[in-house]
């Protein structure tokens, strides 16, 4: 029985789809990214997962390399055209290579789970250029709730087990020092570490020290 089906109620397909090729990242040893595409009846037409750290698959050619994010494996599943209508969801706010990919992509809409505080200014793009002005995606973010603060674990514990003095993790501290000292209880416990987990049991693991977290 899933032990936790109250911490995914109500949440959106697209989300929970999210969520759970975050997690089959994590469980590879990739930085823990997912991302679903969406048309305008609301039905999932593409996905992907940050692969960078996985090994090479002629399903996806991107994988063992540093652009194989969760939204360019997404993107790279669509034909050239125009889709207005067309959403991509990602548990990670887009960052500059991936904003310019949904960009070129002619998609309409973006919605992140959660905000990458390295990627500050990432959103004043269109400032910057008339053409892209034109054309660039609504963007909505970030998500509250439980679903928002796990995929926001997910991404600093990665590179707080990897790289603790590294600019991500210093970015943390700098905008979001609440999840940090949430994220180093998790990583000392080693909580995530069993690849056995599902999804439904990693968000029961963590969801005690996620609620316990202060109001941004």
């Amino acid at each position: 029985m899933d032990p936790t089906p109250d911490l995914l109620d109500g949440l959106h397909p697209a989300w929970l789809r999210c969520l759970e090729l975050a997690w089959e990242s994590w469980k590879e040893g990739s930085i823990p990214v997912g991302s679903v595409i969406t048309d305008g009846a609301g039905r999932v037409v593409a996905e992907g997962r940050n692969r960078a750290f996985g090994e090479p698959d002629p399903e996806a050619p991107l994988a063992g390399t540093y652009v194989a994010h969760a939204e360019m494996n997404a993107l790279a599943r669509l034909a050239p055209g125009d889709y207005p209508e067309h959403t991509i969801w990602t548990s990670l706010e887009p960052c500059f290579m991936c904003s310019a990919a949904v960009f070129h992509s002619h998609a309409g809409t973006v919605r992140f789970a959660v905000s990458d505080p390295l990627m500050t200014g990432v959103s004043s793009l269109p400032e910057t250029n008339a053409w892209v002005r034109t054309r660039w995606p609504a963007r909505h973010g970030p998500l509250e709730g439980l679903a928002g603060d796990f995929a926001g674990l997910l991404h600093l514990l990665w590179h707080l087990q990897r790289k603790p003095d590294g600019v991500v993790v210093r970015a943390y501290l700098r905008a979001e020092r609440r999840l940090v000292a949430a994220a180093e209880r998790i990583a000392a416990a080693g909580t995530l570490n069993r690849t056995e987990l599902s999804l439904p049991d990693a968000l029961a693991a963590v969801s005690g020290d996620l609620a316990a977290l202060p109001e941004p």
